[in-house]
């Protein structure tokens, strides 16, 4: 089942799919009229996959950042915070009343 995305996130995509196409084209040096033609494709996508597409031009940059030499960035703690707790999974709904009965039997 898929949501239809709200007028806000698709702004938010398209801003982030033509900032994408901009630092890509920059980084591999491409024409200005193959740059135009990705911002009239991006802006042409169908709603259903603007989010696949914008995504695909992320990671395109990301490939041109690496091969340009930039440094990967890669999030990290600081070294005074201490980890997250491991999650511990939860039953939810029937599965919840069926292990808490499962485990009565058993003691």
């Amino acid at each position: 089942m898929t949501t239809v995305p709200t007028a806000e996130h698709v702004r938010l995509l398209l801003k982030q799919g033509h900032c994408w196409i901009d630092r890509w084209c920059d980084l591999e040096r491409r024409a200005a009229a193959e740059r135009k033609q990705h911002h009239e494709r991006l802006r042409a996508c169908p709603l259903a996959s603007l989010a696949a597409m914008v995504e695909t031009y992320r990671a395109r940059m990301f490939e041109a950042e690496e091969r340009a030499g930039r440094p990967v960035i890669q999030r990290t703690l600081p070294p005074w915070a201490k980890p997250p707790e491991p999650h511990q999974k939860r039953h939810r709904g029937l599965a919840r009343h069926l292990s808490h009965s499962l485990s009565k039997d058993k003691g």
